[in-house]
């Protein structure tokens, strides 16, 4: 997630302002 749709130039507890954000998620099943 771009920085601007983040915490933008903000900082928040470890996440530096205008930190790109990475998430990893696992797909666990379909219905």
């Amino acid at each position: 997630i771009p920085y601007e749709l983040g915490y933008g130039t903000r900082a928040c507890g470890n996440i530096k302002a205008y930190s790109t954000l990475i998430f990893e998620v696992e797909l666990l099943g379909v219905k």
